[in-house]
């Protein structure tokens, strides 16, 4: 699944923070939901985990998994995968190379997680094991 246009513009397979429930569903009809509460629905989806409050779409997350390969084109034409062996020092190169403004975000980061925030918001956390490797990525509306 490319997602350099979710690191770059925060949208990710066509869906960006705020999309109504029903235009979610027009481009994947088939996406299911576990019901959190009255207000909250989470997608049952494996490429990635949409939450709907109020039927609006708030937060969209990826988590590195085995199985999907998610990847960011660079400027270049190349590929970069990213799964869990992704370092956060080849994520910063990869991010410095494509000229991608990024912090960390020291209100996420504690003593083995770091979170890093590229400009449209979107925030990548890398765990502690034995070095720190990528988790999730995330962009959340709230």
């Amino acid at each position: 699944m490319e997602i350099m246009d979710f690191l770059v513009n925060g949208t990710l397979g066509g869906l960006r923070l705020g999309m109504l429930k029903a235009e979610v569903l027009l481009q994947y009809p088939n996406m299911t939901f576990n019901v959190m509460d009255e207000d909250c629905e989470i997608s049952n989806s494996e490429l990635f985990e949409a939450t709907f409050i109020n039927d609006v779409l708030l937060l969209l997350q990826i988590d590195t998994n085995p199985v999907i390969r998610y990847r960011a084109t660079t400027n270049t034409g190349d590929p970069f995968e990213l799964d869990r062996k992704t370092s956060l020092q080849r994520y910063l190169k990869f991010l410095n190379r494509n000229k991608l403004k990024w912090k960390i975000n020291s209100h996420l980061s504690f003593s083995e997680q770091i979170a890093v925030q590229t400009e449209p918001g979107t925030t990548a956390l890398f765990s502690y094991d034995g070095g720190f490797f990528l988790e999730s990525i995330a962009l959340s509306g709230y």
